[in-house]
């Protein structure tokens, strides 16, 4: 796991069910919300499908450059363009082995100390930033390599979540459930930590040799369905009292088809998507 600790016992990562009742969880490109909706992952990985039905017709948004509007003239492969996400990536990738750090010298024989300098620390640490980063229109291959590494620090990141959550109750008896739990979550963002510098690489050498991105235009489909795979590994890694654990190595199906207020299916998970000019994509999911 992303800390050094070692549990006495460890908790397998358990993504609840589906329930009956709803909740609407909302997700912007830029400003992120806290998700609190967890899907369960396919039993099987699908290749990723995005089929689609109209939508109501969307303003334009102007072209920029570098974002949106076709590949970028003077740009020699996708790794330029994808130059932002892999500094972003790598900064809160060096955030999070900090923050790890700081958990771990709290941990001692008989209690789990949470200061505010680590709690501070975990808080700061915002994965959703990477949505922006995240150009739509990339071929299928990429695409998915991309939305690997965005699991892969959410995961991380939400592992760490008890860390905030029981920070008021603090310094922890180390017998207790809740130094117990906070353990076993922090388990949960092991197999991402273990696997993130080597996928990292691996990207970046595939962005490498692929052709510049044909960047789709800030209000397509395209670019929605970047928020909307987003969204759905956040609520898949902390939606109903789940943390981290989420590591999504092949897309999930996103299918597009208006029908009840609703906009699609995500994995199975029915979603809703906004646009607005001034913040981008808004997307709902339709669960837990």
């Amino acid at each position: 796991m992303e800390s050094n600790v070692s549990p006495g016992r460890s908790r397998p990562y358990r993504p609840a069910r589906l329930a009956g009742v709803v909740t609407l969880l909302a997700i912007l490109v830029a400003p992120v919300a806290a998700c609190s909706g967890s899907p369960s992952p396919p039993e099987q990985a699908e290749p990723g499908v995005t089929t689609s039905v109209p939508l109501a017709t969307v303003p334009a948004s102007p072209t920029q450059s570098g974002k949106a509007g076709g590949a970028v003239p003077g740009r020699q492969s996708a790794a330029d363009q994808l130059a932002d996400f892999f500094v972003a990536a790598t900064r809160l990738d060096a955030d999070l082995r900090d923050a790890a750090k700081r958990i771990n010298g709290g941990v001692r024989r008989d209690v789990v100390a949470l200061d505010p300098a680590t709690v501070a620390a975990v808080r700061a640490i915002r994965p959703q930033a990477l949505v922006g980063t995240i150009p739509g229109g990339m071929e299928r291959e990429l695409l998915r390599s991309v939305m690997l590494l965005y699991s892969e620090i959410v995961s991380r990141r939400l592992a760490m979540n008890r860390v905030v959550s029981f920070a008021a109750s603090a310094p922890l008896p180390r017998a207790g459930t809740d130094a117990q739990e906070l353990i076993d979550c922090l388990g949960n963002g092991a197999p991402a930590a273990r696997r993130f510098a080597g996928d990292l690489a691996q990207v970046r050498a595939l962005a490498s040799s692929s052709e510049p991105i044909a960047v789709a235009p800030r209000d397509s489909l395209a670019t929605a369905e970047v928020a909307v795979r987003a969204r759905y590994i956040d609520a898949l890694n902390g939606g109903c009292d789940t943390c981290g654990g989420g590591v999504l190595t092949r897309l999930v199906p996103v299918v597009w088809k208006r029908q009840g207020g609703l906009d699609g299916t995500v994995g199975g998970v029915p979603f809703a998507a906004t646009f607005a000019a001034g913040s981008g994509w808004q997307v709902q999911l339709n669960s837990c």
